[in-house]
């Protein structure tokens, strides 16, 4: 990252961006760009810090310039010009928000509708449906509030974690989450619970979602103020570590409960963790068995449109607090800038 800032610090001295942009405003260019956001909100609290991707100021900037730097898009636009039916404007751009959370609603969409920019919001149906937290921000819920500095866990394999750096700790929970085949995840967490000594009662994970995640209404009022709404699978599972059955359970039910509720054909899915499904037949067979024609992995790069575009795995930059306003504009007018 702090090469990235310092090549865009040079770049822009230089003259470069506003050069690279004109000559893209004019002249044809490769690069389809497609920025993610998760949550923004100015402080994470007790909850997962690595989601929280800026404030509503930095978000108010960023949209302003990629108005100035890009063209931004609708999914259904870049669906068409996929599949021929349409030519995509020259720096076109695509603006995504994954998981749901609340701050999407109250923060983000008055930012993009005084800005005039139809997003995409991938929303993880389990968690509107059943006002939980998100399988993260519970994990670090936990370890955050422990009073222990050192806890051991026996599933899914015996480890040890010292508590005292808490950042660590919860990153290695999330990557057994993210990284283990066949995960009982609901046993995972209780073993966290226990482990770390630490209530968390149905009655206060509700009302900490109700702070946190999106409502069916606020699902269904960013839809209705034109924004786009899809699906970001079920219960926010790494599609690498599941079997069959619940691949079809996160992407079917996923898509279903996502049309029940907005009336409206679902086509696109961004992938939990963002990972490639280059690698997978299995999970891209379930991904177009479950009949979507998009689908996003994520910190993957721009997408070259003068090579073959696999429309199922398509890339996306990563948003996060570190990027300044230099390399953001960077990354927007000389887009290889956004590659990690």
């Amino acid at each position: 990252m702090r090469k990235r800032a310092q090549l865009a610090f040079w770049l822009e001295r230089a003259g470069i961006f506003g050069l690279v942009s004109r000559l893209r405003e004019h002249a044809p260019s490769p690069w389809l760009t497609v920025l993610t956001y998760h949550s923004i909100r100015p402080n994470p609290g007790p909850f997962d810090e690595g989601v929280v991707d800026g404030s509503a100021a930095s978000l108010d900037r960023q949209l302003e310039m990629a108005r100035h730097f890009g063209t931004p898009i609708t999914l259904s636009e870049l669906r068409d010009a996929l599949q021929g039916k349409r030519l995509l404007p020259r720096r076109p751009l695509l603006i995504t928000f994954d998981d749901g959370y609340r701050d999407n609603f109250d923060v983000a969409l008055p930012i993009l509708l005084r800005h005039r920019i139809r997003a995409t919001f991938f929303v993880s149906t389990g968690f509107v449906k059943d006002r939980r937290l998100f399988w993260w921000d519970k994990l670090a819920y936990l370890i955050s509030h422990s009073k222990k500095t050192r806890i051991e866990l026996d599933y899914p394999r015996p480890m040890e974690l010292d508590l005292r750096d808490r950042a660590e700790a919860n990153c290695m929970v999330q990557r057994v989450v993210k990284d283990t085949p066949g995960l009982d995840l609901d046993r995972f967490v209780a073993a966290l619970a226990k482990a770390t000594q630490v209530e968390l009662s149905h009655e206060d994970e509700r009302r900490y979602a109700d702070e946190l995640v999106l409502t069916w209404a606020q699902v269904r009022a960013l839809h209705e103020a034109g924004m786009d709404v899809q699906s970001h699978t079920r219960n926010h599972r790494v599609l690498h570590t599941l079997g069959r059955s619940e691949l079809a359970e996160e992407l079917e039910g996923s898509r279903k409960e996502l049309e029940e509720a907005l009336e409206t054909p679902v086509f696109a899915v961004s992938y939990p963790v963002g990972r490639t499904i280059a690698d997978s037949n299995v999970v891209r067979d379930a991904i177009a068995s479950a009949g979507y024609e998009l689908g996003f992995s994520n910190a993957s790069g721009v997408n070259n449109l003068w090579q073959t575009v696999d429309p199922l795995d398509l890339r996306r930059v990563s948003l996060d607090r570190d990027v300044d306003d230099v390399l953001f504009r960077g990354m927007l007018a000389l887009p290889p800038l956004g590659l990690r």
